[in-house]
């Protein structure tokens, strides 16, 4: 079994997600905070209504995917400092909106930055505004600041293969993973910046030792009585055994892990495991 360009988001909340992009660019007036030491600016309209991302309702303090590439009209790469350090965002009023900058890659001219904002249902006129080009500017990207909406845990999984303790971040800052198995080069393009392969299929029993490659984290948020949405953006490109390629929890207690199972309808499960017995307590 093959996996690659992996993404996890995982967070407690009932609420279906839906992911804006950059619908449309206008250049904008400075906002109403004191933006007058950034050279650029322009208006990014949030297209909610039925010819856009087609959102019927509300919603508050939502992660927004803002795509940057050479292509995108008004902003240059140029003009921004080398790692997008100056990069700020603004809701319509001026007021400064809390972004995380997942790639910003100025060589290549491509960037994924994620900015909570408050979206209107049905709404093709709402915007926000970036700045960009100021060269005395501090760095102001914070995941922590973005997903604390519900989240209960964010791997961009951008980094190098490694298998450092916690070498692979939580944007929350809560739950940082340990790749097991992983080497430099499994990082690999992804549907949204930087992902990692996980290679061929290992071994499904994580609780005799497995072999493949995964990553583990020893705690982090405890499911007991929660409902929990787990989103995983992946290509499978081959399974022929179950594999898992997250795990959580330690020898003698209760861990859940998500991976793939070929056998199933659905190639992707979530399962509760009392790790002493090895027995499922929950397949999902």
């Amino acid at each position: 079994m093959q996996l690659g360009k992996m993404r996890i988001r995982r967070w407690r909340s009932a609420s279906v997600a839906v992911f804006l992009g950059i619908i449309g660019w206008n250049f904008a007036a400075y906002g109403a905070e004191d933006y007058t030491q950034w050279a650029h600016a322009c208006n990014i309209t949030l297209n909610s209504s039925a010819t856009g991302a087609n959102v019927a309702t509300q919603q508050l303090g939502f992660p927004v995917l803002v795509r940057l590439t050479s292509a995108t009209p008004a902003f240059s790469f140029a003009q921004a400092m080398t790692a997008g350090q100056d990069i700020r965002f603004s809701k319509s009023d001026g007021t400064h909106l809390p972004y995380q900058i997942e790639r910003f890659d100025q060589a290549n001219q491509l960037a994924e930055v994620w900015v909570k904002a408050d979206v209107n249902g049905n709404d093709a006129a709402q915007y926000i505004t970036m700045y960009w080009g100021n060269g005395t500017a501090a760095d102001s990207s914070n995941g922590a600041a973005v997903f604390n909406n519900g989240f209960a845990g964010v791997w961009h999984l951008g980094e190098t293969g490694n298998i450092n303790a916690n070498g692979y971040a939580d944007a929350t800052g809560a739950t940082p993973l340990t790749g097991v198995g992983m080497v430099a080069g499994d990082e690999t393009n992804a549907v949204i910046g930087i992902g990692q392969n996980f290679g061929s299929a290992n071994v499904s029993n994580i609780l005799a030792g497995v072999t493949g490659k995964y990553l583990a984290a020893a705690a982090g948020p405890s499911e007991t009585g929660e409902s929990i949405t787990a989103m995983v953006w992946a290509q499978l490109t081959g399974a022929a055994s179950q594999q898992y390629i997250f795990n959580q929890g330690s020898p003698g207690d209760t861990r859940w892990d998500l991976g793939v199972n070929p056998t199933n309808p659905f190639p992707f499960e979530f399962d509760v495991i009392d790790h002493t017995s090895g027995n499922f307590a929950t397949d999902v």
